[in-house]
């Protein structure tokens, strides 16, 4: 299957999911945009998601099941992820989005992301870089004992994870360091080592992980060693001291 075939069938699975929600919850929905590497078309096959960021109108049973009901459709592979909101959650405090939904707010506020469905209702505003990074901290820690965990009963099909837990971390550390946006593995990975002072490790690209699953273990012990890295990094240690609370 060639780069187009594969972006075909995840653009397909895609509309189909929007199609099944839309017809059951109608002008319920405010937003609806296509997050992360489908957006990009920037797909790799058996590793890439689905990403989708959805308001609602309010929380009911309609919304639920339409929701259970469009994944429940998709019989592909494909994982599609959802990160919804009600309105009153979306419009109110950033205190319930998550780093990644501030991320795609500043995406679509400068025209990066385009929305299939955005209501003239919702207005879209650019998070503060103090409140992203705040946020990105405390994610920082659930992320980090998560990959922790997985080191520990560890094989080729918990690779994946692994390496998706690594990479978020940089890109938490390139943001609150530098205010860096990256878009992609190969992107963090070089900026990583072109920013982040000690970090010298050679990371396998998805494609690579995927060919040479017997090597799995071999890898192993490169994760652990960024643990021990990312143990001593000062931007860790420091940066957050004396901050202002949000």
């Amino acid at each position: 299957m060639n780069q187009r075939e594969i972006l075909d069938k995840y653009q397909a699975v895609e509309k189909s999911f929007f199609e099944d929600i839309k017809s059951i919850v109608g002008s319920n929905l405010l937003l609806y945009c296509v997050t992360g590497s489908l957006a990009r078309n920037d797909i790799i096959i058996d590793w890439s998601d689905i990403d989708v960021l959805l308001v609602f109108e309010d929380y009911n049973e309609k919304v639920f099941s339409a929701l259970n009901y469009a994944l429940s459709r998709n019989k592909t592979n494909i994982k599609i992820g959802t990160t919804f909101f009600s309105f009153i959650e979306f419009i109110s405090s950033d205190f319930y989005k998550d780093p990644k939904t501030h991320h795609t707010m500043r995406l679509i506020c400068s025209d990066f992301l385009k929305p299939r469905i955005i209501s003239d209702r919702i207005k879209l505003h650019e998070p503060s870089k103090h409140v992203t990074e705040w946020f990105s901290r405390v994610s920082f820690t659930e992320i980090l004992f998560d990959l922790k965990r997985k080191l520990i009963v560890y094989d080729a099909d918990q690779e994946k994870a692994v390496f998706k837990d690594i990479s978020i971390l940089i890109k938490i550390i390139l943001f609150c360091q530098n205010g860096d946006i990256c878009f992609g593995y190969k992107e963090t990975f070089d900026k990583a080592k072109k920013y982040l002072s000690g970090f010298v490790f050679d990371l396998e690209l998805p494609s690579e992980i995927l060919n040479t699953p017997h090597l799995a273990g071999e890898r192993r012990h490169i994760y652990i060693n960024f643990l021990n890295w990312l143990a001593g990094y000062p931007t860790i240690h420091n940066k957050t001291r004396d901050k202002q609370s949000i």
